[in-house]
């Protein structure tokens, strides 16, 4: 079976339109179901811009897609289609707002920043990772998936969700990925899912309310993990941050980068290059290391500043605290001296007391195999950490195994949270180390309890599962749509089920009989990441892969959900048995060579297919006239349908009939999902330019491509007539003329 794929025709720096000229019929590719074109739709922007003025503005846009049908659509009046987000440190970070243009704040938030905003109650949450290193217990260095709130008016960061990477790594909690979700918030509560596999409620005002909500309570927080040598790191050429903190608590300057040399018998050369280079011995003498700053490069000796114990626990069994171990508190604003100490066994635990902002707090410190850790409880007064209300562990209570991370941007009906496990393959890709382990589940939001899960996917898990669920009510018939790691949609009764079960209504297979799961994405078969989209009594759903995996074939489908059963395109057959389907297989449904066909499904769902169209009429597919993987969800408005896909073509259809109106070459590869608002669609990419166009049928180029000064993975999107964008490491607030 060939994977070629095709080709990318070259073209000018400025990407030029490509028209996808629609026939009366057969205008997608017909080896599906096609609903027949019923004539070309027009649309007068005076009848467009009439409607969107007799609307309401939308207010919070509460969780990814604004609603649970997920329909990038909000009401906005005046959004800027054109700015300028200034200036940006890349050492610090820092926005400089000296020519910027309708932009009302900038906020840093992580280093990798996939989850998009979302606005309720005055905050603005978003998942990323810890590279804007808010809490003092986590600095930039340490490596944390973190749910993020700031205010609203003024984007002054808030409080900070923390998830510690797994220790099994990048299989389960891949490095710097963070949390790549969206939160879902009502009232006082919000809920997501942290890069640990945990569904997690927390209270959205934090500890601002005085008050430490919930079952969880004065939840445990690590201020370090250490090895209590504080030379360990010498010898691999670094230092701890046990040590800098004590070096730094002696007056020593360690801004800079630092370069470790072992000059032998116990003594290490340090060399800081800052904006002036300084140099550092550290000489091992017992039970303490001496810091002794050089003159020149050169110098071999220096003059002493001071010494610092070389182990963290020395003296905590006789109740005091060391330097270093104060150094350490201090950086995590522990002031002053340590109040008490006690020992509780000896070597292996203590108990000690100091002042945090006033107020006399108590500490935890003890052994961790190798390790020295301490923890904090927290109150009320750590205003900048999450109020955990409750938390529950799908590895654990599930034995859920996600592949590389655990990502489901969950929503809910009622008391009903749904939420997508990713449960998926190992670090061999072949292997499932759980088939059993649950896809989708159905919990009490108010409590965790879990009301029904489903496995559905099993065996056939083709490498992870990351895509989020939607709800809509069709025919009187409340549904929540699933997208499975084995590349089927399946449609549950959004309800509580049945003993631990639910009722399965339809289930659809989003890929041909015949492609074919080759590891790497070098095959023709999809898993979707994507989320399932409701709009008018439809779903639209697209399928593509992890995007290393690259560029491929891709799909874009419009389904009936009043259908049930399977509701796929086509069924696979024996030729001598066509009456009797085979069931679905992992790698290959079809295997022509072992007498296997597929063949049309009477039964099925589809209504339109889009996945490649010969606009020029050569009996060819050139590359632009194909819909390639896409990791993004469409967002529909009066019918016309924008998706952009992981090649970098944006895509515009008509939403009921599936004609191609046309598509455009971003030249970059598109991560997230369009926003429409106003007469206006946006898009961000790979290169870090947000495109806005016009909502309309006929082909043209942007109206503007803004550059925002790195890359945007995450979606657009729009609250309280406000715009909010993130890229990589920065979320911006845009407004017209800088105002509200």
């Amino acid at each position: 079976m060939s994977t070629d794929q095709p080709k990318r025709v070259q073209r000018p720096k400025r990407p030029m339109l490509w028209l996808v000229a629609a026939f009366a019929a057969g205008y997608v590719v017909a080896t599906m179901i096609v609903m027949p074109a019923d004539g070309t739709r027009t649309y007068a922007a005076d009848t467009i811009t009439a409607s969107i003025a007799d609307e309401k503005l939308t207010g919070d846009w509460p969780q990814w897609g604004g609603t649970s049908i997920r329909n990038n659509v909000p009401v906005g009046r005046g959004i800027p289609t054109d700015w300028d987000v200034g200036s940006i440190d890349r050492k610090t970070g820092e926005w400089g707002q000296d020519g910027s243009e309708n932009v009302k704040w900038v906020s840093r938030v992580g280093s990798q920043t996939y989850g998009n905003p979302v606005v309720a109650g005055g905050r603005v949450y978003v998942g990323t990772n810890n590279g804007a290193g808010y809490l003092n217990r986590y600095p930039s260095s340490v490596d944390l998936g973190c749910m993020l709130a700031f205010d609203q008016e003024t984007g002054e960061f808030l409080w900070q969700h923390s998830s510690e990477k797994l220790s099994t790594g990048r299989v389960h909690d891949w490095p710097l990925q963070g949390i790549c979700c969206a939160p879902l918030v009502e009232e006082e509560r919000l809920w997501f899912v942290t890069s640990r596999g945990e569904v997690v409620c927390v209270d959205t005002e934090g500890y601002y309310d005085g008050e430490d909500d919930g079952p969880v309570q004065a939840e445990k927080a690590k201020l370090f993990k250490e090895s209590p040598d504080c030379g360990s790191s010498l010898a691999s050429g670094k230092m701890s941050t046990a040590l800098k903190a004590a070096v730094a608590g002696l007056g020593v300057s360690l801004d800079g980068r630092l370069r470790v040399k072992e000059n032998g018998d116990g003594a290490w050369k340090i060399t800081v290059k800052g904006e002036e280079a300084t140099w550092l011995n550290l000489v091992k003498m017992g039970d303490q290391i001496e810091v002794q700053t050089l003159a020149t490069e050169d110098a071999t000796e220096g003059a002493a500043v001071g010494k610092v114990a070389a182990n963290l626990t020395s003296g905590l069994d006789d109740g005091k605290a060391n330097n270093v171990l104060q150094a350490l508190l201090a950086a995590q604003g522990f002031a002053g001296e340590i109040n008490s100490v006690e020992p509780v066994a000896a070597g292996k635990k203590w108990m000690m007391t100091a002042d945090l902002d006033g107020a006399e707090r108590t500490i935890e410190i003890r052994r961790e195999g190798p390790n020295l850790a301490a923890y904090k409880s927290v109150t009320t007064q750590d205003k900048h950490e999450a109020d955990t209300i409750w938390r529950y562990d799908m590895m654990d209570e599930l034995g859920v195994s996600q592949h590389n991370m655990c990502s489901c941007s969950v929503t809910a009906l009622g008391d009903i949270l749904f939420v997508n496990t990713s449960n998926g393959v190992d670090e061999s890709h072949i292997n499932i180390p759980n088939i059993a382990a649950p896809s989708f589940i159905a919990m009490d939001k108010n409590t965790g309890e879990v009301y029904w899960t489903d496995a559905s996917p099993k065996e056939n898990i083709l490498h992870g599962q990351w895509s989020s669920p939607s709800i809509g009510e069709v025919g009187g018939v409340p549904q929540v749509i699933f997208a499975g790691g084995d590349g089927w949609v399946y449609s549950f009764k959004a309800d509580q089920g049945i003993d631990g079960q639910p009722e399965l209504l339809w289930k659809f297979d989003a890929n041909p009989k015949e492609s074919e799961w080759v590891l790497g994405g070098r095959g023709t078969r999809n898993n979707i990441i994507a989320t399932p989209v409701f709009y008018r009594d439809r779903v639209y759903v697209a399928v593509g892969q992890d995007p290393e995996h690259g560029e491929g074939i891709g799909h874009l489908w419009c389904l009936d959900p009043t259908k049930r059963g399977d509701v796929s395109a086509e069924l696979a057959v024996n030729v001598d048995d066509r009456s009797t389907v085979i069931p679905h297989r992992r790698l290959v449904a079809v295997d022509p060579e072992e007498g296997e066909v597929a063949i049309d499904n009477p039964n099925s769902a589809v209504i339109w297919h889009y996945s490649q169209f010969d606009q020029n009429g050569d009996d060819e597919y050139d590359f632009e006239e194909t819909m390639h993987r896409s990791c993004g969800t469409v967002a529909i408005k009066d019918d016309i349908l924008f998706i952009a896909d992981f090649s970098g073509l944006f895509h515009c259809l008509d939403a009921m009939t599936g004609k191609v109106h046309w598509t455009y070459d971003l030249l970059s590869a598109a991560w997230g999902s369009p926003l429409i608002v106003e007469n206006s669609v946006y898009i961000g990419d790979e290169d870090g330019e947000l495109a806005v166009f016009e909502l309309k049928t006929e082909p043209h180029e942007p109206i503007a491509e803004i550059d925002m000064r790195n890359s945007v993975y995450s979606t657009p999107i729009v609250s309280h007539n406000t715009l909010f964008i993130s890229n990589k490491t920065h979320l911006f607030a845009i407004t017209a003329n800088n105002e509200e």
